[in-house]
């Protein structure tokens, strides 16, 4: 508990007063924190319910109001860290990696060229190294923004090349919002015993300028996919999540949903903004089926098609009919569409009619007129 207290108050000490968001994914529950009440809101969630805890690792400015919060509402970044999926368990990508145990992955990563951690947490299943930045690199304009998103991606996808030399696959997670497990907390999955998420080692002084976490770029680019997929800008994923009547049933069924469903979530999602990591986290939903390389291929796969997923396929082929009964998606193209309108349109689309003859607008929910003005 001394460390894990330890590692919150250095991470976040030059940050208090800003937030980070609780998540658990089953069920969806999303909780805004302020940084400095982070180690008791996580020991007492995870003394209240049997559910995993993800935590987003940057912070955010303003407690965000749904959903996990986006990269566009990230207010500065503190540290870089790799999802070192890999233990003596051989767990990740259905137990293909090699096993290691942490002193030979810390040798590992050292010959990758990767400098000393400043923090690694046992995930229960693997572990996460951390490299904390000497200062926080506050995010104030878009030029801020873009330039913290490229260092993230890029640290990724350099760490994601030097492991697949050595054999070893890893998962994504160069995106501003990225969430992982909560230190502190409780690894649960069904069917296997619950295991904590400790911090095993902690040397919060050793820390590093962001120009050097910068220097640190794959050789050869792994961003083949569209721009959409790297673009925070391309359409809203959480847009269609709430608003799109396939992708909620897809995920409200994600273990029992067919292959060609799937595969159009997969389509939809890539061509969303930080596509590829929307489309591993619609994957996971199914941890049974869900496979890390596999996924990468189908992504790949689906962008080389011209247009994304419509309406029309989804009734026809896949014989989804929940979209004839939602008003506004009856009316849309694609599912992506939802992600490209305001929020605010959606909700006047969604709730306004409006009469020709009386030259006035319906409000549905309230069963009301009033004049256009």
């Amino acid at each position: 508990m001394e460390k894990t207290e330890e590692y919150y108050k250095t991470l976040y000490k030059d940050v208090q007063g800003k937030w980070v968001v609780l998540s658990t994914f089953k069920p969806d529950t999303n909780v805004g924190v302020l940084v400095e009440n982070l180690t008791a809101e996580i020991a007492a969630r995870s003394s209240e319910a049997d559910e995993s805890l993800f935590a987003t690792f940057a912070v955010f400015d303003k407690r965000p109001l749904t959903g996990r919060g986006k990269g566009a509402d990230i207010g500065a970044i503190v540290a870089f860290f790799a999802d070192m999926d890999v233990s003596d368990a051989g767990h990740y990508a259905d137990n293909k990696n090699p096993r290691m145990t942490l002193a030979e992955l810390k040798s590992a990563a050292l010959g990758w060229g990767l400098p000393l951690p400043s923090a690694i947490v046992n995930s229960g299943r693997g572990y996460h190294f951390e490299w904390r930045l000497d200062k926080p690199f506050i995010i104030t304009t878009e030029a801020e923004r873009t330039r913290a998103n490229l260092a993230l991606k890029r640290f990724n996808s350099y760490v994601i090349e030097k492991a697949a030399e050595a054999g070893i696959k890893l998962d994504s997670m160069g995106d501003l919002a990225r969430v992982k497990r909560a230190p502190g907390s409780v690894n649960h999955r069904p069917g296997q015993s619950a295991r904590p998420v400790d911090v095993v080692e902690l040397e919060p002084n050793r820390t590093y300028t962001i120009e050097v976490m910068e220097g640190f770029k794959p050789s050869v680019s792994r961003h083949r996919e569209s721009q959409a997929v790297l673009n925070e800008t391309g359409p809203s994923w959480d847009q269609v999540v709430a608003n799109d009547p396939f992708i909620k049933h897809c995920i409200a069924n994600a273990r029992t949903i067919t292959y060609g469903e799937w595969f159009a979530g997969i389509s939809i999602a890539a061509r969303c903004g930080n596509g590829r990591e929307h489309a591993h986290e619609f994957s996971k939903l199914d941890p049974a089926r869900y496979n890390a390389r596999a996924t990468d291929e189908k992504i790949d796969e689906t962008l080389k098609v011209g247009g994304a997923v419509t309406y029309a396929y989804i009734r026809e082929e896949l014989g989804f009919r929940g979209v004839d009964e939602d008003e506004l998606a009856s009316r849309l193209h694609s599912p992506l569409d939802f992600g490209k309108m305001p929020e605010a349109e959606i909700h006047v689309l969604r709730t306004t009619a409006y009469d020709l003859g009386s030259d006035r607008f319906f409000d549905i929910p309230t069963m009301t007129t009033r004049t256009n003005a």
